[in-house]
């Protein structure tokens, strides 16, 4: 079974699913124009 969390109005997609021995996690996101930034500056 594949769990999906969504992010950024749907445009980045978590997807987890559990391997025969291991989890295993993808993260897909589409192609947009825009930025990302940190909600706070680093010090």
């Amino acid at each position: 079974m594949l769990k999906v969390n969504e992010y950024f109005d749907g445009k980045a997609k978590s997807i987890a699913f559990q391997t025969s021995t291991l989890p295993a996690t993808v993260g897909v996101i589409s192609r947009v124009n825009t930025s990302l930034v940190p909600a706070r500056k680093k010090p």
